[in-house]
């Protein structure tokens, strides 16, 4: 089901039967840890010293904050979450959380459900973790670019070649010596040194 990635996980209930429940349903590869907390307060706590990739809120919390909690934990940490909520409260909750990417489940729910929910959440952050990845490659792009471009500058300034000239001394330069267009535009920035 999940990929290589390891979840370590915070559930947030205050009914013994909830956690039980869905300590039941959690898939036996993918998981890290898993640990529980009985209210918000012990949660936050949790959250400050430990990182977790995902938090399942039982909306029904004897002290009533579970949404706000949520909506802290998700928008403040990048944290994944699940919300369970009365059918009563549903659509109220999911018109505070949706846009924030909280999963909102309504209670009763199936087993089914939640697990369906919880794959989808897990596909998500590894999504956003992938393309976390692969924005590093574009900023270093974009770095190589700048740093070519001051030395092209400078080759224009300091050794009065035109742009495309430039452009093709940085390239076989880095050809000649065996190195990057990056380690090349570094070179000539050093040597003419303002």
């Amino acid at each position: 089901m999940l990929k290589e990635t390891k979840y370590k996980i915070l559930v947030v209930s205050s009914s013994d039967k909830f956690i039980g429940t869905i300590k039941k349903l959690f898939p036996p590869d993918g998981i890290d840890s898993v640990d529980y907390a009985s209210n918000t307060s012990l949660a936050r706590r949790m959250v400050l010293e430990r990182h977790y990739e995902i938090v399942i809120v039982n909306n029904s919390l004897a002290s009533g904050d579970g949404l706000s909690f949520s909506i802290d934990v998700s928008e403040t940490y990048g944290i994944g979450v699940i919300i369970f909520t009365s059918s009563e409260t549903y659509h109220e909750v999911f018109d505070k959380t949706h846009e924030l990417g909280i999963f909102t489940i309504a209670r009763p729910a199936s087993a089914e459900t939640f697990i369906q929910v919880f794959r989808l959440l897990c596909l998500t952050r590894e999504r956003i973790h992938n393309l976390d990845n692969k924005n590093v490659p574009i900023k270093e792009r974009l770095e190589i670019i700048r740093l070519v471009d001051e030395a092209k500058i400078k080759l224009i300034k300091y050794a009065h070649l035109s742009e495309d000239e430039a452009h093709k001394y940085i390239e076989r330069q880095a050809m000649q010596l065996r190195i990057t267009k990056k380690q090349s535009a570094l070179m000539i920035i050093d040597k003419y040194k303002d």
